[in-house]
C-alpha cells in the first residue's frame, strides 16, 4: 500500500562542511511511504514529478529491482562462483554468464516446486 507522500522536499547535505570542504549542490528528494509485509518503508528517488512517475509504479519498479538484486546475491554468495570468470574471449564470458543464470534458473524451480509439493514427513514424525 502506498501512502500519501510528503509534500516538503528533502535537502540532503553531506558533512563535508565541517570539515571545511565546498559542499556540492544540494539534492532533492522525494520521499515515497509504503508499507512492505505490514511495515512502514521509504523509497527516496530525485524524480520529483508525482504526475509523469507516480508512486505506486516507482514503488512496483523498486520491488521488481529488489527481486533482481535477491537473484544476484544468490549467484554470487549461493551458487559460488569461486572468484572471476575464467574465460578470456567475450563469447567465453557470455557463455559462462548463461551457465550460471541457467543454474540459478533450475535451482529456483526445484526450490518452487519442492515448496508446492505435499509433505512427505514431518519433524515430529521422525523416531528418536
Amino acid at each position: 500500500m502506498v501512502r500519501p507522500e510528503e509534500k516538503r522536499p528533502l535537502e540532503v547535505r553531506l558533512p563535508a562542511a565541517r570539515e571545511g570542504r565546498t559542499l556540492p549542490k544540494p539534492t532533492i528528494y522525494r520521499v515515497i511511504t509504503f508499507t512492505k509485509d505490514g511495515k512502514v518503508a521509504y523509497l527516496g528517488t530525485t524524480l520529483l514529478d508525482p504526475e509523469q512517475y507516480p508512486a505506486a509504479e516507482l514503488v512496483a519498479l523498486y520491488r521488481e529491482r529488489w527481486e533482481i538484486e535477491l537473484a544476484f546475491d544468490e549467484i554470487k554468495d549461493h551458487l559460488d562462483p569461486g572468484g572471476p570468470i575464467r574465460s578470456r574471449t567475450p563469447e567465453g564470458v557470455r557463455q559462462e554468464l548463461w551457465a550460471y543464470l541457467a543454474v540459478h534458473h533450475a535451482i529456483r524451480q526445484f526450490a518452487h516446486a519442492a515448496a508446492l509439493a505435499p509433505r512427505l514427513w514431518t519433524p515430529t514424525a521422525c523416531p528418536t
